[in-house]
């Protein structure tokens, strides 16, 4: 069998390519071994993160208890039992047993602020009334502001992957009446293309679901195209 000369060009090529594989899987474990010492840290930094969180958002947020956990080569942060408080209602906090972050360390690095790539909150507990001009008041948003409302339209486009799942909605009525309806809701983007997947349902068997798929800025109508799929049950 013909061996290239040790000085040849596909020698020294073998030779760099594999100095770069050895250094990239000394790397990655270096990256992962650092990633879960630091989230074994968190449990000890609960109070120092949710500061920091606080100090970056337009509301405010409160957790039993914060750790840590790795997966999938990304470090997550887990909040249980959150309350969300906005500024102008003090007195009504949005409620929800766990909220899961995914951190993007590699955006992170890059901008050097806060970005998540997966954001899943579980057992999410809406109050909300239905008026009488059609309009839907959800209690302890309504003291968000102007700002708060704007953050959290720059969140929902901005987010990668946001997913409710098992929420509950007490709906008060027009005539007075509650319906008390779950949530689950599945939202993900990719470059400009938006999904959206979405269920809403009672115990008695009514249901409402709705898929959307398109490019562009769903708050803004005119710059949005896509497609919109409808199906109701039992209504």
């Amino acid at each position: 069998m013909h061996h290239p000369p040790k000085d040849s060009f596909f020698h020294r090529l073998s030779n760099l390519l594999w100095a770069v594989i050895v250094a990239a899987t000394v790397t990655l474990a270096i990256y992962v071994s650092a990633g879960r010492l630091a989230m074994a840290l968190v449990d000890d930094r609960q109070a120092s993160i949710l500061d920091a969180l606080n100090a970056r958002l337009p509301f405010t947020v409160a957790a039993s208890g914060v750790s840590g956990s790795w997966a999938s080569f990304s470090p997550q942060i887990v909040l249980n039992d959150l309350r969300i408080t906005f500024p102008g209602e003090p007195h009504q906090p949005i409620e929800l047993a766990e909220g899961r972050v995914t951190l993007d360390v590699w955006r992170m690095l890059l901008s050097g602020r806060l970005h998540s790539r997966d954001l899943i909150l579980s057992n999410l507990h809406l109050r909300a009334r239905l008026t009488d001009d059609g309009r839907l008041q959800v209690s302890g948003l309504e003291g968000a502001g102007r700002a708060g409302l704007e953050w959290l339209q720059a969140f929902l486009l901005n987010g990668e992957h946001i997913e409710l799942s098992a929420s509950r909605v007490e709906l008060v009525l027009p005539d007075a009446s509650q319906r008390s309806l779950r949530l689950d809701l599945d939202l993900r983007r990719e470059g400009g293309r938006r999904q959206l997947d979405g269920q809403l349902y009672d115990e008695d068997g009514s249901r409402v679901r709705v898929l959307a798929n398109g490019v562009g800025n769903p708050f803004r109508l005119e710059t949005f195209t896509g497609e919109l799929y409808l199906d109701a049950s039992d209504i």
